[in-house]
C-alpha cells in the first residue's frame, strides 16, 4: 500500500509475480540440467576417445556438447519471442 501510494502508479498483484518468477525459475532449472546433461554425455564420448588416444578428447567433446546446448537453447528462446 505504502508503495502504491509513493509511486503513484498499481503494481502488479503479488499472485502475478509470484507465478511469474516461480514459472521463470522452472524454465532456468530445466535449462541448466541440459547443460549439465550435455556436459556429462559430451565427457563420456570425449573420455572413450581420450582412452584410444584419438584427437578430440575430454575437454574439446565438453565444449563441443555444452555450446551446442547453448546455441539451441538461444534459437529456442528468440523463435518464442517471435510468435
Amino acid at each position: 500500500m505504502f508503495n502504491q501510494r509513493l509511486l503513484g502508479t498499481h503494481l502488479p498483484s503479488l499472485k502475478a509475480i509470484t507465478y511469474e518468477r516461480v514459472s521463470n525459475m522452472s524454465n532456468n532449472l530445466e535449462i541448466v540440467i541440459q547443460i549439465f546433461i550435455a556436459a556429462v554425455l559430451g565427457g563420456i564420448v570425449g573420455y572413450e576417445r581420450e582412452r584410444l588416444k584419438r584427437p578430440a578428447g575430454l575437454r574439446t567433446h565438453i565444449l563441443v556438447c555444452v555450446g551446442s546446448t547453448i546455441a539451441m537453447q538461444t534459437n529456442i528462446f528468440f523463435s518464442s519471442r517471435v510468435h
